[in-house]
């Protein structure tokens, strides 16, 4: 006879396989530059680029850390509830697809739409269908000299609305953040590199305002950070993404940014950082 209340394997051991192969199987592309790693470290940004065209770090099951990959999705998880929450109040632009028949409303759109359901209370996919469409984030993507290309985690529309002020800011890109606890209470604007993503994000889509919200991880705490368009600072990584794009075109790799150290975030936790401190 079998034991009735022998324990059962660990949750953890059921799920690696799965975290594993999602991170050896990540599509992202990295022959273009991301908005969200601009701010930070333009030396990995060039070490992902050739990696990308050469393939020369491999990662292997034993690599993957499967914390790290439960961390970055609950920050995948905060950008849907977020999105969701945006989405119910009637101000979200973005793609929207009928999960019935697959059709995309708004995907050629630069800026998105409002979803056709908040437009029209009446209105009906072609197929029928009238309940729930998914949202989609908007693509941005520069002229081909910059090389960017990426995704909004949200665009807010406030025009129309009781919360609109008739002003530039009534149209505005909103960046999700989750951080620690410690680093929130000290928390007193947004930080350096996530001020250039979201300038990379007004450049790229004609607007003028941005908010970067941070949420605590530890308790549900938001901080809202809002950022005005300042084209001093888009000019500069215009600047840079020319200069970086030259420099890649020589095979070279940009100076390590001053202060970084491979005993301290991001280094410590960049896969190049073995490579990068050689």
């Amino acid at each position: 006879m079998s034991e009735t209340n022998a324990r059962p394997p660990s949750i953890q051991a059921l799920v690696r396989a799965h975290l594993v192969s999602k991170a050896i199987s990540n599509e992202r592309k990295y022959d273009v530059f991301h908005p969200s790693a601009w701010g930070s470290c333009l030396r990995c940004v060039a070490y992902h680029f050739y990696n990308q065209r050469h393939q020369f770090l491999r990662k292997a099951d034993s690599d993957v850390d499967v914390r790290m990959e439960r961390i970055f999705d609950t920050g995948h998880n905060m950008h849907s509830r977020w999105q969701e929450y945006l989405s119910a109040a009637g101000v979200l632009r973005g793609s929207w697809t009928c999960n019935a028949c697959g059709m995309a409303y708004g995907s050629s759109e630069r800026l998105g739409i409002l979803s056709p359901k908040v437009v029209d209370q009446r209105w009906a996919c072609d197929c029928g269908n009238r309940e729930r469409l998914d949202y989609g984030e908007v693509l941005v993507r520069s002229e081909p000299q910059y090389n960017f290309e990426g995704h909004v985690d949200a665009i807010v529309d406030l025009r129309g609305t009781a919360f609109g002020n008739g002003c530039d800011s009534d149209l505005f890109v909103v960046d999700f953040k989750t951080i620690k606890d410690d680093y929130f209470s000290e928390l007193r604007h947004a930080k350096h590199e996530h001020v250039v993503q979201v300038h990379i994000y007004m450049w790229l889509l004609g607007l003028k305002a941005a908010v970067v919200l941070y949420e605590n991880k530890d308790d549900q705490n938001v901080k809202e950070m809002f950022v005005p368009r300042d084209d001093s600072l888009i000019e500069r990584v215009k600047e840079e993404s020319l200069w970086l794009v030259e420099v890649l075109k020589h095979g070279k790799l940009p100076q390590r940014p001053t202060g970084h150290s491979r005993s301290k975030p991001p280094c410590r936790f960049c896969e190049f950082q073995t490579l990068c401190y050689a």
